[in-house]
């Protein structure tokens, strides 16, 4: 059976808004990042509990999604529902990100989760297909 070249796509997609999650997981978390030049908090931002929680969740999302990327690329089968939980959940985290601004992260959280959030929702819709299942399944 012919692999989907929408697999691959979606894996690069994947690997794109695992990195994003990463940097602004480390980003939320206080971690300095000498390439993106000096990032805080937008002054006077409160930062309480939900923004540790939320940026830590994403952080570990997006290195289980990075690894997820890799399996897909490979065609294996826990990949393709692993991709798929991992997004649906990492859909709402992007979503939160959006419509609370960053949480404080500035325009750059917020263009993130939307760009975020856009690809999972193309990620869980097109593995969801049934073309898509049995290249997985074969």
């Amino acid at each position: 059976m012919k692999k989907p070249v929408g697999v691959y796509i979606i894996a690069v997609l994947m690997l794109i808004d695992s990195a994003i999650g990463i940097i602004g997981g480390l980003r939320g978390l206080g971690v300095p990042l000498p390439v993106l030049g000096k990032l805080t908090l937008n002054p006077g931002t409160p930062i309480f509990l939900p923004v540790g929680i939320l940026t830590s969740t994403m952080l570990v999302l997006s290195i289980v999604l990075f690894v997820f990327a890799i399996g897909l690329f490979l065609f294996k089968p826990w990949a393709r529902g692993g991709a798929i939980s991992v997004a649906v959940i990492m859909l709402f985290v992007d979503l939160f990100f959006v419509l609370f601004g960053g949480f404080g992260l500035g325009i750059l959280g917020a263009i993130g989760g939307l760009v975020g959030a856009v690809i999972n929702l193309l990620i869980v819709v097109y593995l969801s297909r049934r073309n898509v299942k049995a290249a997985f399944n074969a």
